[in-house]
C-alpha cells in the first residue's frame, strides 16, 4: 500500500472531517507555469479529492437522498404493530316531502360518530375496539344512541406464531439492510472512480513532464550538433534530423498537455467543481509492497463485500417466503371473542349511565376453514421452494466468482509490483546508455540517429515506469474494491454522510 494510504489508515481518516474542513479553498495557489491560465488553481491531495467527491458529487448525493425514503418505508412496516386509530363522523338535516293540503312535516337533525382502534400483536392476535354514537332531534324529541364493541381474534393454525406474524416486518428490515448495502456499493464505486481519475491526472501530469524533458534534451542535442557542424566534425545534413526530432518531441508535448487537460476536466466533473479550476495533485508516486494472504483475503471478501452480503440476505428472504407459503397450506382455525354493549335514551348523560348499568353481550367461538381446492397455495409453496434453491445456487456461484476475482486481484498486485521493479531497472539502464552514447557523439564515435534512438528508448522506459507505478496503485485500489474494504481503507462511515 502506498505511504499515503498507510498514513491515512493509521490516522483513522474520516471523510466527513475532511470535507467539513473545506480544505480545497484554503489550498488555492497561483497557477503554475505551463499548466494553462485558469480562474483558480487548486493544489489537492487524494484524500481531499475523495472527501470533496463524497460531499459534492451529484450521484452520491442522490444515493444518500434515497436513504430517507428507505428509512420511512421501514417505519411504515414497523408501524403495523402499533395501535391504528380512525375516526368517522357525520351530520345531516332531513325533511320529508309535503303535498298540498298536508300538515307541516317534521324535520330531523341527526349526527353520528364512530371512533375505532385496532392492534396487531406479534403472535398473530388481532384486537379491535370501536364505539358508535349518534343523536337525532325533531321538534318533539331528542334521542341519543351509544354502543361499544370489542373483538379479539387469535389464529391457532394458519397465521399463528411470532415467526409468521412478524415475517413481513422481518423482510422489511432485511430489505433495508440490502438497500444500505446497495448504497455502500454505489458510494464505493464513486470513491474508486475518483481515485482512478485523480491518478489519471497524476499520470498525465508526469507524462507532460517527461515530454518537456524530451523537448529540452532534443534542443540540447540540436545545439550540440550545430557546434559539431561548426567544428567540421559532423555533416551539416545531420542538423535536419535534429530539427525533426525537436518537432516530434514538441508534438508529443502538445498531446501530453491535451491529455492533462482532459484528465483535469474529468476529475472536476467527478468532484462537481467549476471547470475553470486548475488542479495540481500533491501526491507522490512512491509505492510500498503490499502482501496479502489468499485465505485471509477470501475471508475478508466474504465478510465485507456488499454483493455477497446481499446474496446471503436474499437467501434469508427466500427462506421467510417459503415459511409463509407453507403456512398458507395449513387449515385456518381462529378463536374469536366478541363483547358489546348498546344503550339509548333521551339525554346524553342518561345514555351513558344506562350503558354503565347494562350487562354487556359476550360471545366466544372457534372458526374453522378448510380449503378443499388449494392449488394456488400449493403453487406458491412450490415456487417459494424453487426460489430458495435458486438463491442458494446464486450464492454459491457468487462465492466462486469472488474467489476468482480475489485471486486475479492478488495476481495483478504482484505482477504490478514486479513490473514496477523491472521498469525502474529499465530507466536506469536507458539513462546510462544514453549518457554513454552522448559522450561518444561528442567524441565523434557515434551518430545523431543513434542518440535520438536512445532518447526515444529513455522516453519509453520512463513512460513504462510511470504506467507501472500508476497501474500498481490502481491494482491496490482494485484489490480493496474486490475485498469490499474501500470504505474502511479510507475511513468513511456511511452514517456520518
Amino acid at each position: 500500500m502506498t505511504t499515503m494510504l498507510a498514513k491515512a489508515a493509521r490516522s483513522g481518516l474520516l471523510a466527513v472531517a475532511i470535507f467539513c474542513a473545506a480544505a480545497v479553498p484554503a489550498r488555492a495557489q497561483p497557477a503554475a507555469v505551463g499548466e494553462g491560465s485558469f480562474a483558480r488553481t487548486v493544489a489537492i491531495s487524494l484524500p481531499e479529492a475523495v472527501a470533496l467527491m463524497l460531499r459534492d458529487n451529484r450521484g452520491v448525493r442522490s444515493v444518500l437522498l434515497s436513504r430517507a425514503v428507505d428509512d420511512f418505508n421501514l417505519r411504515v412496516a414497523e408501524d403495523q404493530f402499533n395501535p391504528q386509530f380512525s375516526l368517522s363522523a357525520s351530520t345531516g338535516y332531513s325533511r320529508p316531502q309535503r303535498a298540498p293540503g298536508d300538515a307541516s312535516p317534521r324535520s330531523t337533525l341527526s349526527a353520528g360518530w364512530s371512533p375505532s382502534v385496532s392492534l396487531a400483536l406479534p403472535y398473530g392476535t388481532q384486537i379491535s375496539a370501536s364505539a358508535s354514537g349518534g343523536f337525532s332531534r325533531d321538534r318533539d324529541s331528542t334521542r341519543f344512541d351509544q354502543g361499544i364493541d370489542l373483538g379479539i381474534l387469535q389464529p391457532l393454525l394458519r397465521g399463528a406464531g411470532s415467526d409468521i406474524a412478524t415475517a413481513s416486518l422481518e423482510i422489511a428490515r432485511i430489505n433495508r439492510r440490502i438497500q444500505a448495502l446497495s448504497t455502500e456499493s454505489a458510494i464505493t464505486g464513486n470513491i474508486v472512480l475518483a481515485i482512478q481519475s485523480y491518478r489519471s491526472l497524476m499520470q498525465t501530469r508526469e507524462q507532460m513532464r517527461i515530454a518537456e524533458d524530451s523537448v529540452r534534451r532534443a534542443i540540447d542535442l540540436m545545439e550540440v550538433n550545430r557546434q559539431l557542424v561548426a567544428a567540421g566534425r559532423l555533416a551539416e545534413v545531420e542538423i535536419v534530423q535534429s530539427e525533426a526530432n525537436v518537432a516530434r518531441q514538441e508534438l508529443s508535448l502538445l498531446s501530453a498537455r491535451n491529455s492533462l487537460d482532459a484528465a483535469r476536466l474529468d476529475l472536476l466533473q467527478i468532484l462537481a467543481l467549476d471547470t475553470a479550476f486548475g488542479l495540481t495533485p500533491t501526491e507522490t508516486l512512491a509505492t510500498e509492497r503490499r502482501e496479502v494472504d489468499l485465505r485471509q483475503a477470501l475471508q475478508t471478501a466474504r465478510q465485507y463485500r456488499p454483493d455477497f452480503r446481499q446474496a446471503q440476505l436474499q437467501v434469508e428472504i427466500a427462506g421467510i417466503n417459503l415459511r409463509l407459503a407453507e403456512d398458507g397450506l395449513r387449515w385456518e382455525l381462529n378463536a374469536i371473542a366478541v363483547t358489546s354493549v348498546n344503550s339509548s335514551d333521551r339525554g346524553f348523560g342518561s345514555t351513558l349511565r344506562r350503558a354503565v348499568r347494562t350487562e354487556p353481550a359476550f360471545a366466544f367461538g372457534l372458526e374453522l376453514r378448510i380449503p378443499l381446492s388449494n392449488l394456488s397455495d400449493q403453487a406458491r409453496a412450490f415456487a417459494a421452494r424453487v426460489s430458495l434453491q435458486q438463491q442458494e445456487l446464486s450464492l454459491r456461484d457468487l462465492e466462486q466468482r469472488i474467489e476468482a476475482q480475489v485471486r486475479n486481484a492478488l495476481r495483478r498486485v504482484e505482477i504490478g509490483w514486479r513490473s514496477q521493479q523491472l521498469a525502474e531497472q529499465s530507466v536506469r539502464l536507458s539513462e546510462q546508455k544514453l549518457d554513454i552514447e552522448r559522450q561518444r557523439l561528442r567524441a565523434g564515435r557515434s551518430s545523431n540517429f543513434q542518440v535520438v534512438t536512445f532518447e526515444d528508448d529513455l522516453v519509453r522506459a520512463r513512460t513504462d515506469l510511470l504506467s507501472a507505478r500508476i497501474g500498481y496503485l490502481n491494482a491496490l485500489t482494485a484489490l480493496d474494491d474486490v475485498l469490499g474494504i474501500t470504505l474502511r481503507t479510507w475511513g468513511v462511515r456511511l452514517e456520518a454522510l
